[in-house]
């Protein structure tokens, strides 16, 4: 068992592993949690709540270890001792009952485990990339496979199996995942001998950076677009007489072009401004969801869908490569902040919105959606504000020692 465990293998794999079954449970958490939680007896009102908590926790989590992981040498313990957190709480949830405070306290529990996982494994292979021992497009792009895979055959499953299969999956992914984590991968990540002498720079001393704070906003506002898709879109898709088939394969469809996009990440994303990426972003934010909010006639929601390469990933690739510009120390820090405020904090706000609204409005919430991305692109066009070659400065007193 401990051969087993603990035997050695390539950084590609290990990271792109972690990807592949991060995103391969969260395919079955992202779109069809609301359902799970549906069957279980709860309302659309209190749905809302809990996911929007849920991205609150998610947020407050990526601050917390982003302010106290110290050190890139620990990210291995911690994405095992995450991985472990999750199982157990899905493993609770499977005796929950149709109790609320249950079902909602052990989400947020699930939500407090998995979101450090995101930017920590970013992290990790942020650095591998530094180190030229892995592609980082390539990698990641096994997270969108897992996730494909995930949503290609979830609408089957819980058409064969019911809404409960839904955690029954999680469950035994978390399994494969953890057992496959703990494994060591060989080398290890280099730590630049002047980089882990120099203290991290603060969570604060980020925030009072004008670049960072303008990056986050713009940010913030073409991931929060996405609050409504990701947590009602399945409901809302299922009220509008889709299958819960074919919305499998409508997510199915996003994270094809996703894959793409990030298999030919390192052959054009150069070729960009970061400013660009996020307008290019933009202005796929304005379009998806001004298309979901007006049809629901399948071959414009594929579409619609394919655009998620553009609205997600070219957001993404926008913030690695802004990561990827700053000192090895603020590395950690920046991605806790990405995941805390734009993927977490944004999406919650506009997923409590979502919870009140889309009874009343139906596809009209995607109007609301469609106009973040146009704030989005204004202020970046008005305010040019992402710049490779801007430098960074705080005040000794705003280090973490």
């Amino acid at each position: 068992m401990q051969r087993l465990l603990f035997k050695d293998t390539t950084p590609f794999r290990w990271v792109s592993f972690y990807f592949f079954g991060f995103f391969f449970i969260y395919s079955y958490f992202l779109p069809f949690w609301s359902l799970w939680l549906q069957s279980r007896g709860v309302s659309s009102e209190d749905i809302g709540l809990v996911l929007g908590f849920g991205m609150g926790i998610r947020c407050l989590a990526n601050l917390l270890v982003a302010s106290q992981l110290k050190n890139l040498e620990h990210l291995l313990f911690m994405l095992r001792a995450l991985t472990l957190g999750m199982l157990i709480s899905c493993v609770l949830l499977v005796f929950s009952g149709n109790n609320i405070w249950l079902l909602g306290g052990l989400t947020l529990a699930f939500s407090a485990f998995m979101a450090p996982s995101i930017p920590l494994s970013d992290v990790l292979a942020i650095r591998y990339a530094s180190d030229r021992q892995i592609d980082y497009g390539k990698s990641r792009r096994w997270g969108s496979i897992g996730f494909m895979i995930g949503t290609a055959v979830s609408g089957f499953i819980i058409e064969g199996f019911s809404e409960e299969a839904v955690l029954w999956v999680i469950i035994f992914g978390l399994i494969t995942m953890l057992i496959c984590a703990f494994r060591t991968p060989v080398p290890s990540i280099t730590i630049d001998s002047e980089s882990s002498h120099q203290a991290k720079p603060s969570l604060r001393a980020l925030l009072k950076n004008r670049e960072i704070v303008l990056f986050l906003l713009i940010a913030s506002l073409i991931q929060g677009s996405h609050g409504a898709y990701y947590s009602f879109s399945a409901l809302y898709w299922k009220d509008q007489q889709v299958s819960e088939s074919f919305i499998g394969i409508l997510w199915s469809v996003g994270v094809v072009a996703e894959i793409l996009v990030f298999t030919m990440a390192s052959r054009f994303v150069t070729r960009f401004s970061i400013n660009s990426l996020f307008q290019i972003a933009a202005i796929g934010v304005v379009i998806r969801w001004s298309i979901m909010a007006v049809t629901t006639e399948p071959a414009m929601l594929v579409t619609a869908q394919l655009l998620h390469a553009v609205t997600f990933g070219i957001c993404h690739l926008g913030m690695t490569r802004f990561i990827q510009t700053k000192p090895q120390q603020m590395a950690i820090p920046l991605q806790g902040l990405y995941n805390a405020i734009p993927a977490s904090a944004a999406i919650a706000l506009t997923t409590f919105a979502a919870g009140y609204l889309i009874e009343s409005m139906g596809g009209g919430i995607f109007w609301i959606m469609a106009g973040l991305g146009l704030l989005a692109l204004l202020l970046s066009w008005s305010l040019k504000i992402i710049s490779s070659t801007s430098t960074f400065k705080v005040s000794d007193s705003e280090l973490s020692v």
